[in-house]
């Protein structure tokens, strides 16, 4: 029987949706190699991004149950996901089910399509300034690419050395999920073919911007500089304070019936199986209750 012909197109973008660049979902296979300052997180993509959880306490990170697998509570424990182009150390766990290093480090460019996605919950959090994702610009970088929220409001820029497009004012307004306790979805596609980024607050398209700066964007993140989950730089008060429950990059603009979608079981590309319980990492008995 002759199988039908689909174009190449079609099957590059079901191949790109298929394999996300990146994809936290912290119910995926862990380590018991644990230290406070320095607990590996496990990157479920074939990319293997593995980061480390860092916490300017020195504090573990405090597992949660969620209602889709696993999270980290980080409103007593304040601290952020880091994925480190240099990371110094791989889990002996983990080396016969990933590589030593990234097949590629993780890179962001405004020339090629993407999607940011984030699942998380503010457990009706009093901290004004809550970081989502992101890195911000240094005298040796000058791009930067983050979201965050802002006293109700989602904050994002994106900048390149030739151009920048930024919502950074008080126009999109997510107050309502921050304030109600239950988790949400945020997610950010960048359409390089459109020039428009289209903003989503649990699949439903809040905010598109068509600024023409869109089409002139460059190198977004580079891949020597490390990329922060839960933050967007390096000062505490700016890390998320809530509960963090899935982190996605995709390398193509999702349409909003393919985005995550709260509080349901969570699906990953890797071949690894889900666990949906860790204990006894490090020798720590892990809390697990529900948000």
């Amino acid at each position: 029987m002759k199988l039908p012909y689909l174009p190449l197109a079609l099957l590059a973008a079901a191949s790109l949706h298929a394999s996300p660049i990146l994809d936290i979902t912290f119910s995926s296979p862990t380590t018991p190699e644990q230290t406070h300052s320095f607990t590996p997180i496990w990157d479920a993509s074939p990319n293997h991004y593995h980061g480390h959880w860092l916490c300017h306490n020195s504090l573990p990170p405090h597992f949660v149950a969620t209602p889709s697998g696993l999270g980290i509570n980080t409103q007593h424990n304040r601290g952020k996901i880091v994925l480190n182009p240099k990371q110094p150390h791989t889990p002996s766990a983990w080396k016969k089910q990933a590589t030593q290093q990234p097949s590629t480090p993780l890179t962001l460019d405004g020339t090629s399509s993407f999607t940011l996605e984030a699942v998380i919950n503010w457990n009706n959090t009093t901290s004004s300034n809550n970081g989502i994702m992101g890195q911000i610009m240094s005298p040796q970088y000058p791009s930067e690419i983050f979201l965050r929220e802002s006293n109700g409001f989602l904050h994002y820029v994106l900048k390149s050395p030739q151009a920048s497009v930024s919502v950074f004012h008080d126009i999109i307004d997510i107050s309502h999920a921050k304030n109600d306790g239950h988790f949400h979805s945020i997610a950010l596609a960048l359409d390089s073919n459109t020039h428009q980024i289209h903003c989503y607050l649990d699949g439903k398209l809040i905010h598109t911007n068509t600024h023409p700066n869109i089409s002139k964007l460059t190198k977004l993140h580079a891949k020597e500089r490390p990329f922060f989950l839960g933050a967007y730089n390096s000062r505490p008060e700016y890390y998320f304070s809530g509960t963090l429950d899935r982190f996605r990059i995709s390398p193509s603009p999702l349409s909003p019936n393919e985005l995550l979608v709260p509080d349901k079981p969570k699906q990953t590309s890797s071949s690894l199986p889900t666990r949906s319980v860790l204990l006894g990492i490090g020798g720590i008995q892990l809390s697990l209750q529900p948000e």
